[in-house]
């Protein structure tokens, strides 16, 4: 047996970074959240100071209205000059960074062969380029060429990247085919359980639909467009905007100031919408969908982005800056009951894709591959990953979260489901394990932790809750399960011993 504090048994050490804007703090904070409650892992936060005044200098806008000044670039060189510092301040220090987002690799090269790292991503300059955040020009181009060299670089000598959508990976593949890139997808995901408390809240009250918009930038949000289609919708609806940004209001509209993010004032507007909306004209993941997802309420948002692929079926896609598709789409959900069933598909996507419960031991997985690589001088083989519904996030967590559950007490949880002894639960957890192999195995088993256990299961989708349990549950229903049983008690499927089995004939 190893020895206390060897390599075999000291915790993963992590080196989470982050660029400290936008919703980049957000990420922060919750995987801050989670990682501090569970075993395993030592984390260490580090975000990018603010610019010196010499930093921002550097990083203003000299030429407003043109890429000639090459602003984008200089952001971006000035992340990295500071992220390529934290990575060299903790060498030796952690096992592996998480760098959230790959513009801080860009003058990284040396410190990320040096610390295996993993670059999230959120959007490919490519991406964030198409998206016109800025208006463009004739050097735009030119100041996009620049960046997607420096990119590629910090790629190509990072351990491994961490796209958080199909979009993002996709991205990465179409613009650099990177020929021994890992890539995993990943969203980190935000705290279901919590923004999952609005959707308990009742929504059967009477009156027009209450549509709910939420962010700064409303112009490049498009607000104007919002509150144009609920003006055509006349006294069917009404809008709560919360925002800090000045802008032309209207009768109908009711203003929210001095809301913060993740407070529990934004949770209550979440719990007293019916809708959510975002017309926005550029947004790569935007973490308002997923929040209002998670509290139960159908979204219709602007088909940019990674947007199109994070409601799925619990929301509705329009053009940005079309107020008729937008109007038409909320006076489709001015019904309660469709209203209801959306709301509920959400939740369950979000349990599925986007629950940090779930989407952080992934992480850990991911960080511990690339931490072992790292230490055995070899680089991780190619790899795309794509998780999907609640099967195939599954098999993506693995082992992680379901060793938190000790053998025996998993046994028991197994055994208690299924009211029969814990020896014969060992021993059918055995047989399912060579049935499925231990990656799909350990990811099913980690589902069904997370379903039957306290606080995920309490706030949980019935519909994904049972799901998670079916999966690993499934083949100790088999024939070959209730023959075991017999073999092993001696006794009939049928009795007490083994009930919950079912013996074919």
């Amino acid at each position: 047996m190893p020895e206390a504090g060897t390599e075999e048994t000291r915790p993963l050490r992590l080196l989470v970074i982050d660029e400290g804007v936008l919703g980049h703090r957000t990420l922060k904070a919750q995987l801050e959240s989670v990682l501090e409650t569970l075993p395993g892992v030592e984390a260490t936060m580090a975000t990018v100071p603010p610019p010196s005044r010499l930093g921002r200098l550097f990083t203003r806008n000299w030429l407003r209205g043109s890429d000639a000044d090459l602003q984008a670039l200089r952001w971006r060189l000035r992340w990295s000059w500071q992220g390529r510092k934290l990575l060299k301040r903790h060498r030796g220090k952690v096992d592996v960074a998480l760098v959230n987002t790959q513009a801080l690799g860009m003058l990284a090269k040396g410190p990320m062969r040096r610390l295996p790292t993993i670059l999230s991503i959120d959007a490919t300059v490519g991406q964030f380029t198409a998206l016109e955040y800025t208006p463009h020009d004739r050097w735009t181009p030119r100041q996009l060429r620049l960046m997607q060299r420096l990119e590629r670089r910090a790629l190509r000598n990072a351990a491994a990247a961490m796209p958080w959508t199909g979009w993002n990976a996709a991205g990465l593949e179409s613009e650099y085919e990177i020929e021994d890139l890992h890539a995993e997808t990943i969203h980190p995901g935000l705290d279901a359980g919590w923004w999952g408390e609005a959707a308990a809240r009742p929504r059967d009250r009477q009156g027009p639909m209450r549509v709910l918009f939420v962010g700064n930038d409303v112009e490049r949000k498009g607000l104007p467009t919002l509150i144009e289609a609920v003006g055509a919708l006349g006294d069917e609806a009404v809008l709560d905007v919360v925002s800090g940004d000045e802008f032309e209001t209207r009768d109908f509209v009711q203003v929210h100031r001095g809301v913060t993010a993740g407070s529990e004032r934004l949770r209550e507007l979440y719990a007293e919408a019916d809708v959510f909306a975002l017309p926005t004209h550029a947004d790569a993941v935007p973490w308002a969908v997923l929040e209002a997802m998670a509290a139960g309420l159908p979204v219709v948002a602007s088909a940019v982005g990674a947007i199109p692929e994070m409601p799925g079926t619990s929301g509705e896609t329009v053009p940005p800056g079309d107020a008729e598709a937008l109007a038409a789409a909320l006076r489709r959900l001015n019904d309660p009951e469709r209203r209801r069933q959306m709301g509920e598909a959400a939740r369950e996507r979000i349990h599925e894709n986007y629950d940090n419960a779930l989407q952080t031991p992934r992480i850990l997985a991911l960080a511990k591959s690339v931490a072992e690589a790292g230490r055995s001088g070899r680089r991780l083989r190619r790899r795309t990953v794509l998780a999907l519904g609640t099967g195939a996030a599954a098999v993506a967590v693995a082992a992680p979260y379901a060793a938190l559950v000790p053998d025996d007490q998993f046994e028991q949880l197994v055994a208690d489901r299924l009211g029969i002894d814990p020896e014969l639960a060992k021993q059918l957890l055995a047989r399912a394990r060579e049935q499925y192999g231990d990656a799909e195995y350990d990811a099913r088993a980690a589902a069904f932790a997370l379903a039957v256990r306290d606080p995920v299961a309490t706030v949980m989708p019935e519909s994904a809750r049972r799901k998670a349990v079916d999966s690993l549950l499934e083949p100790m229903l088999s024939e070959p399960a209730s023959n075991l049983a017999y073999t092993t008690t001696g006794t009939d499927p049928g009795s007490p011993a083994c009930a919950g089995l079912v013996r074919r004939a």
